[in-house]
């Protein structure tokens, strides 16, 4: 028989089914079964089309484009009381050298003239006003 093996069973007992072999015809495409693969890829296709649907559907259903703009919103905006936090903690335990030394010039070179004038008198404030009441 091909593709399976029998063995022998002992004698009086009914003969074991055969066993399928580990190696099956199928197991690897042919040169000839190439067609049959061209023919599963727009299945394939079709199914990966209906998963991409369904989420999103999903993402519309539950309105997560929203959430997640209202989340960058307001990460957007606590980004800048937090880090007048950080200027002002960096002022109260002396430490005004760590925004002229490493911060400021790092934030001149990303920015225009003009931002970083603004940033800068505001952070100068901020460390100096935190200096004098620590």
């Amino acid at each position: 028989m091909t593709g399976a093996q029998v063995t022998k069973a002992p004698e009086g007992s009914p003969a074991p089914a055969p066993r399928p072999s580990h190696r099956t015809a199928n197991a690897h495409p042919r040169v000839g079964q190439i067609g049959s693969l061209a023919s599963t890829i727009p299945e394939a296709l079709a199914t990966l089309r209906g998963y991409v649907g369904q989420i999103v559907r999903g993402f519309v259903d539950d309105g997560l484009l929203t959430y997640a703009s209202s989340i960058a919103f307001q990460v957007l905006f606590a980004i800048i009381p937090f880090g007048c936090f950080v200027l002002a903690l960096l002022g109260f335990m002396h430490l005004s050298a760590v925004w002229h030394d490493h911060v400021a010039p790092d934030l001149a070179h990303h920015v225009s003239p003009a931002v970083y004038a603004v940033v800068n008198q505001a952070a100068t404030n901020v460390l100096s006003l935190a200096s004098c009441s620590g």
